[in-house]
């Protein structure tokens, strides 16, 4: 992760309201869209990188392998964190959710400032996986023709009794939101009540070559 020195630490962040299991459940569903998002991205942005068919040098080559290297590494961590997000949501009895919006969604899906959309390598995808995965409290400017339209997402009552679209400013704040809303919710309901999902529903490893006939 690469930082700006002139960053504003102190951004507002909105608090992400878990009142019941309905709440906790819609946020889940949000955090695997993102997630599945977010890996096409990088992934598409690999699939752009030229080869040594394109006329390359032996340095150029060697150059892009290793952004290529970088690229497929971040689209791992970013299934692998979809996987996780799924096996909690088997945990308290919802199904695994794959769908995804189209692309590009630049504003309103998701809270305004979280805009997708699939780009070549460069430095304006750069700019914007940097915007995308920058700390909580972190301001950072979007890649240019990122421009938030929508309107930003009227603040959850804890009255209300379906689960509707809530502001996060950051994908770390995303997750902080569903973690405190399992703490309250495992608090105020008890593990048995919460986590009612069956332990076989969720994605474990495998060993090498088990399945396969």
């Amino acid at each position: 992760m690469l930082y700006s020195p002139a960053v504003d630490m102190t951004a507002a962040e909105p608090k992400v309201v878990v009142a019941h299991r309905e709440d906790l459940w819609w946020l889940l569903a949000e955090a695997c869209q993102l997630e599945h998002m977010i890996m096409c991205q990088y992934l598409f942005a690999e699939w752009t990188l030229k080869d040594k068919s394109d006329g390359l040098t032996d340095e150029q080559s060697d150059a892009i392998e290793r952004w290529r290297g970088v690229l497929r590494g971040i689209a791992i961590e970013e299934m692998l964190h979809l996987a996780l997000v799924a096996n909690v949501m088997s945990s308290i009895g919802a199904a695994p959710y794959l769908g995804r919006p189209n692309f590009p969604q630049r504003s309103g899906y998701f809270p305004a400032s979280i805009q997708l959309d699939l780009m070549p390598f460069g430095e304006r995808a750069l700019k914007h996986f940097l915007f995308l995965e920058r700390p909580e409290g972190m301001e950072r400017q979007d890649a240019d023709r990122f421009v938030p339209t929508a309107p930003i997402r009227a603040p959850l009552s804890e009255s209300e009794a379906m689960p509707r679209g809530q502001e996060f400013l950051t994908v770390g704040h995303l997750y902080r939101g569903i973690e405190d809303g399992l703490t309250r919710l495992t608090r105020d309901l008890g593990e048995r009540a919460l986590f009612v999902g069956s332990p076989h529903a969720r994605a474990v490893p495998l060993a090498a070559g088990r399945g396969r006939h």
